[in-house]
């Protein structure tokens, strides 16, 4: 199983967000249970990871899951986001935190002072 604390930051900050939304535990998320609420979670953190940018090979990566997994969750998140206003809302949500995070950490990168080429 995965542990949560050696997750990257975007990830760690998805997955406690969810477990608010969701009613799901950190354990739970990252784990392989199938249960309709957890699969709900992580399907709204991978919906969140792509809309900031991140690939399906990094998302599938980060939580020890083949890619194809991936592509079948955004597929059912954006079902659900079609017929559930509810899970639109708190996929919506954790998309937004999920680009505020890109952003900051990009902005954060380019002030990093600049090595000169000796």
């Amino acid at each position: 199983m995965i542990d949560v604390a050696k997750m990257k930051p975007l990830t760690v900050k998805l997955v406690r967000a969810a477990r608010f939304c969701f009613d799901a535990s950190e354990g739970e998320i990252i784990g392989t249970i199938r249960d309709m609420r957890v699969c709900h979670a992580r399907w709204a953190i991978w919906f969140a990871m792509r809309s900031a940018g991140l690939s399906l090979q990094d998302i599938a990566s980060r939580f020890g899951k083949n890619h194809t997994t991936i592509i079948y969750g955004l597929r059912r998140a954006d079902e659900l986001a079609a017929e559930s206003a509810l899970f639109r809302r708190k996929a919506n949500a954790l998309a937004s935190m999920a680009k505020r995070h890109v952003i900051s950490a990009r902005w954060h990168a380019s002030k990093a002072p600049m090595k000169v080429a000796a």
